[in-house]
């Protein structure tokens, strides 16, 4: 039993060993390629700024590759690179790797807007930045 005091630390069991994280996706692509394919994705966007998203199942394999798209003329807001990805992956999507690319090529962290993060909760899926 443990008090508040004597809670264990995040992701460890009360004896101190480390549990399994069930949410862990081994990536069966290199992580060079990956940053590869979201570089050139994301060059692609027509957008200021420039994100792309790759989705991969619980195996680790890729399932599907987008990047954000401007706004509508007349209504506002478009379409996330992660909402894309959601949108376009088949139901054993289980990560999804964000990232914004400068001008440059240089790759930022980026975190998803809130009704990205919520579909992504609703369908069990994890999204992560990478930068």
């Amino acid at each position: 039993m443990f008090t508040q005091n004597s809670m264990p630390s995040p992701g460890t069991m009360g004896d101190g060993s480390l549990q399994p994280n069930p949410k862990r996706t081994k990536m069966k692509v290199p992580k060079q390629d990956i940053v590869r394919r979201l570089r050139k994705k994301a060059m692609k966007s027509s957008c200021r700024t420039k994100v792309a998203a790759i989705g991969f199942s619980s195996h680790g394999e890729p399932l599907a590759c987008e990047f954000n798209r401007p706004r509508f003329s007349k209504h506002g807001g478009g379409i996330h690179a992660e909402m894309a990805v959601m949108n376009n992956a088949p139901a054993n999507l289980s990560l999804i790797v964000l990232v914004s690319v400068t001008k440059t090529g240089k790759l930022r962290r980026i975190r998803p807007c809130s009704a990205c993060a919520r579909k992504a909760m609703e369908l069990g899926v994890r999204i992560v930045s990478m930068g």
